[in-house]
């Protein structure tokens, strides 16, 4: 189940500025040494009873809508959280539509960077941002940074590829 405040459809990936709540922790690196503390990057994927479950993952099946972030468990649950997050691309996506125009997300120049300034919600379980893989991302190797207002920080690479699990590759130009 992804919990959201804002959802910004986009044709090169669809953002949710929220805090995901997933059941499964995945070991990832992160800074401190509790699992609570740890910042992690993997994907979401649906089970049968259509819950979502989280995989701790350094790659991301190029299929229309495949969810991936980063999240980590609210130390403060009652207390928003502001962090900061850089998703640097291969090469720039068919589009940015959608980002370019929210107030929280500005993109380089040459395409290539979002940055990406959010918080989380009050009661959250996790702090956390949510990315949609979509038609027209380039595929191969990225890199997302994340700062939260604590001073945790975490960077992650992770490459986006043909998924591996008899899913169908995302399309160029596909309508999703």
């Amino acid at each position: 189940m992804l919990l959201s405040s804002v959802r910004i459809t986009l044709k090169a990936a669809t953002l949710v500025l929220a805090s995901v709540l997933a059941v499964a922790c995945g070991d990832e690196h992160g800074p401190g040494p509790r699992s609570r503390d740890r910042i992690e990057f993997g994907i979401w994927t649906p089970e049968a009873s259509g819950e979502l479950r989280f995989e701790a993952t350094d790659e991301v099946p190029y299929v229309a809508e495949q969810a991936f972030g980063w999240r980590r468990r609210a130390a403060v649950p009652d207390e928003p959280v502001k962090w900061v997050e850089q998703l640097e691309l291969p090469a720039p996506p068919e589009s940015w539509e959608g980002v370019a125009e929210s107030p929280n997300v500005t993109v380089s120049e040459d395409g290539r960077k979002a940055t990406t300034f959010g918080a989380s919600l009050p009661g959250d379980e996790f702090i956390g941002n949510v990315w949609y893989v979509s038609p027209g991302d380039p595929l191969g190797d990225y890199r997302i940074s994340i700062e939260l207002e604590d001073g945790s920080q975490a960077s992650f690479r992770f490459r986006l590829a043909t998924p591996k699990d008899g899913r169908v590759a995302a399309t160029p130009g596909e309508v999703i």
